[in-house]
């Protein structure tokens, strides 16, 4: 059981780094519920140069909010925040050339769009650096690159890094093993509402990593995790599950 849980742990820390980025949440005016935006009012202000309205364009582009979805268009709109010094809309432009299409893609457009975002405090794109630095891509493979912008990602209060940290020091990988720290990390994740923390406080609790051992608490977190579609708490229950059928 136990060589299983650490293939578990092994598998956890995969995916909660996933091998793809992670886009910047849309801005404020964008997320109201209603599906309507007034593309009229900020198109005029994001072509009279306002940072925040051009990220605004951006996004409905890129999620196809009212308009044909287009990432051509995303990424022309992304440049001009990016290049005014918006964080967000660095970290978006840097996602789309990570994930888009044959004739976008470019890691190495990524990394440096990614890094000017760390470099200026934008949690996500601390986070997403770290990831690239992980696996090396766009960059030369660094583990203390990527601890160093995760931990970044983390103190600025971005859960992902939280939960992915939690991994770390739970297992010890590329990091002194800390339970207790793992523990802390994994519980705060939880706090600013991350499935991912969930999980990874299940694994704790499965394994007993800072903690006594306990299969029902596991089980708990790991089904709120996996409710909350998080993809390392469904792949672990589903692990539990079919080792309870052999």
């Amino acid at each position: 059981m136990r060589r299983d849980l650490l293939a578990l742990i092994a598998v956890a820390l995969a995916l909660v780094f996933p091998s793809l980025g992670m886009p910047q949440s849309a801005m404020p005016a964008l997320k109201s519920k209603s599906p309507r935006v007034d593309m009229k009012a900020l198109m005029n202000k994001a072509n009279s140069g306002d940072p925040e309205a051009q990220f605004g364009v951006g996004t409905v582009y890129q999620q196809g909010l009212g308009v044909d979805k287009s990432e051509y268009e995303a990424m022309r709109w992304y440049r001009l925040a990016a290049n005014s010094g918006h964080t967000e809309a660095q970290n978006s432009l840097a996602y789309l050339y990570e994930t888009g299409p044959d004739g976008l893609k470019d890691f190495t457009e990524a990394v440096k769009w990614y890094r000017r975002g760390a470099i200026y405090g934008n949690a996500m794109a601390q986070y997403n650096l770290g990831r690239l630095y992980l696996y090396g891509l766009g960059v030369e493979q660094s583990d203390e690159e990527a601890l160093h912008w995760l931990q970044k990602s983390a103190e600025a209060d971005c859960p992902r890094a939280m939960a992915a940290l939690g991994v770390m020091y739970a297992t010890g990988h590329q990091v002194p093993q800390d339970p207790r720290h793992a523990l802390k990390l994994a519980k705060k994740a939880i706090k600013k509402h991350s499935p991912e923390g969930k999980a990874v406080l299940g694994i704790v609790y499965l394994d007993g990593v800072g903690v006594s051992k306990n299969l029902s608490e596991g089980v708990k977190w790991l089904k709120e995790a996996a409710q909350d579609e998080s993809a390392t708490g469904q792949y672990a229950l589903g692990f539990l599950y079919a080792r309870a059928k052999e």
